[in-house]
């Protein structure tokens, strides 16, 4: 594995560890709203004495909300640290990246994306403390949702960097091929330029022949 693709590991396993502890974060808020539930239901009434069912309705929509959200970010966070574990087993082994994983990496982007804000505001007053806790948990989840989208991110860089990493090896062999060709074929130019040097300096040896007195060769009593 690569310094940059190891580095980015490492990077979501602490993005990882971060969405764990917001996560029971998340749940701690959820208890305290849960208890505040039971509190208001125990005493049948809120502060101005009026009856507190309607407010109890209300509270416990707001807590199905806090469950669905934490339902659905626990299923993407376990269905990305599956996808993770076997993609970083892939690039140990150095094999190439399975590819069905990108349909459900979107599928989890598309959960991520829906998920929205909790809204604190009721018709009835509702306690500081529950209208807190709601807005811890809108926190939390942001962060959550923020640290998914990196892991997301993060993933589909490894894909790209591990099959550039794969095709480099093939580029640098084509590349010292060509170099090759090109060194020989200089070679060959430089040594076909030699022969032609060396032809062109032979001196011309004369046939040892006489010449006749008009210049030409003595070949025959003619000139």
């Amino acid at each position: 594995m690569n310094i940059k693709i190891d580095s980015k590991y490492n990077e979501i396993k602490k993005l990882r560890l971060s969405i764990e502890k917001r996560l029971k974060k998340v749940k701690s808020a959820e208890d305290s709203i849960r208890n505040e539930i039971k509190l208001l239901k125990g005493k049948g009434y809120v502060n101005d004495g009026s009856s507190s069912k309607e407010l109890v309705k209300e509270l416990k929509g707001k807590l199905r909300d806090v469950l669905s959200h934490k339902v659905k970010f626990q299923r993407v966070f376990d269905s990305m640290s599956k996808i993770v574990g076997i993609k970083e087993s892939n690039v140990i082994e150095n094999i190439e990246l399975n590819s069905e994983y990108d349909f459900k990496i979107n599928e989890n982007l598309k959960i991520i994306n829906s998920i929205s804000k909790i809204s604190h505001e009721t018709k009835n007053e509702m306690p500081d403390s529950v209208k807190d806790n709601i807005i811890n948990i809108n926190n939390q989840n942001h962060w959550i949702k923020q640290n998914l989208i990196r892991i997301v991110e993060l993933t589909s860089q490894i894909d790209k960097e591990h099959k550039e990493a794969k095709l480099q090896p093939v580029s640098q062999i084509a590349s010292s091929q060509t170099l090759s060709e090109q060194m020989a074929a200089f070679q060959l130019e430089r040594e076909g330029s030699s022969v032609i040097e060396n032809l062109v300096e032979i001196p011309i040896k004369s046939h040892g022949m006489g010449k006749c007195g008009c210049g030409g060769l003595g070949r025959t009593a003619f000139c």
